[in-house]
């Protein structure tokens, strides 16, 4: 939705691709805010043209406003990226370990696993 939002030539409804009475309009600034307040990691992504929401958005001719948003959006969505699969290589060698008790519920392993989060503060 990101991208056919901050591309202005994309024509969603056959009727209008014939209809000249609505010309391609920039995006609008407000719908790139609620787009990106849903998922900042749309801001990184790139479309069947090899293009990402902030190209399309400066060849529509978005105010700069929305395009400096797009920057921030895509430098943060690339950032936390990075982070997720920083996370992602260290926790794979820390693989949960399957302990059984000797108690009554033996048959019930036990897993104990550290916890890792990329968002600790």
């Amino acid at each position: 939705p990101l991208h056919f939002l901050c591309d202005s030539s994309c024509v969603l409804f056959e009727e209008d691709h014939h209809n000249d009475s609505n010309p391609n309009q920039p995006p609008d600034h407000e719908a790139v805010v609620a787009l990106l307040s849903y998922s900042i990691h749309a801001a990184t992504l790139e479309d069947d043209e090899e293009m990402s929401p902030l190209e399309h958005s400066i060849i529509s001719g978005a105010s700069l406003k929305t395009v400096k948003l797009l920057q921030s959006a895509t430098s943060k969505g690339t950032q936390l990226s990075h982070l997720r699969s920083l996370t992602t290589s260290t926790t794979s060698n820390l693989h949960p370990k399957v302990v059984t008790s000797n108690s009554v519920n033996s048959e019930r392993p036990i897993k104990r696993c550290r916890r890792i989060s990329a968002y600790q503060e």
